[in-house]
């Protein structure tokens, strides 16, 4: 991001913009660690102290981004897509089983400030990983990465953003 600021800017464009994008990762690290934390209270109901659960969190997300390499990355992301369906599995059993609202749809809500600005957080933090994705150009165009080699089909990294357009084009829409 920084460069992409500098770009913009110049100089103070960098600085800003790689402030920020700092910040939003310390930010989204933590929103993980409190994730954690509370899953942890809720399937162990409240087992323990949630400092203790949040410590246990922290180091879970440490270990899992010690190797700071793009050399498992393809494993790790079979886990994650593995544990996305999984997730949506459950919800929409839950959903189908628990028929919140008798099964009754609207299509607009009356609503206020704060249910409004977390639906609006919500979809921002579930494509929070986008920002990421000037990094891992830099590694398909310049092996960028702990000196490891660019990949031999750099067209497809490159193009990875685009499926996700639609995507959040609609999500966004939906939710707003």
């Amino acid at each position: 991001m920084a460069d992409a600021g500098e770009v913009m800017a110049g100089p103070i464009g960098r600085e800003i913009f790689g402030t920020a994008q700092i910040l939003f990762l310390v930010f989204i690290m933590g929103s993980h660690i409190l994730t954690f934390s509370i899953m942890m209270n809720t399937v162990t109901s409240h087992g323990t102290c949630t400092i203790v659960f949040g410590v246990v969190g922290l180091i879970v997300c440490l270990v899992f981004t010690m190797p700071r390499t793009l050399h498992r990355v393809s494993y790790m992301a079979i886990v994650s897509f593995m544990s996305i369906v999984a997730a949506v599995m459950i919800t929409m059993v839950g959903v189908g089983v628990e028929r919140p609202g008798n099964g009754k749809v609207d299509v607009t809500v009356q609503t206020n400030f704060s249910s409004a600005f977390l639906a609006v957080t919500n979809i921002i933090f579930a494509y929070a990983g986008k920002s990421l994705n000037f990094c891992s150009l830099l590694w398909v165009k310049f092996g960028l990465c702990a000196g490891e080699p660019p990949p031999s089909n750099p067209g497809s990294t490159a193009g990875s953003p685009l499926p996700d357009l639609p995507d959040l084009l609609l999500s966004w829409c939906w939710c707003a």
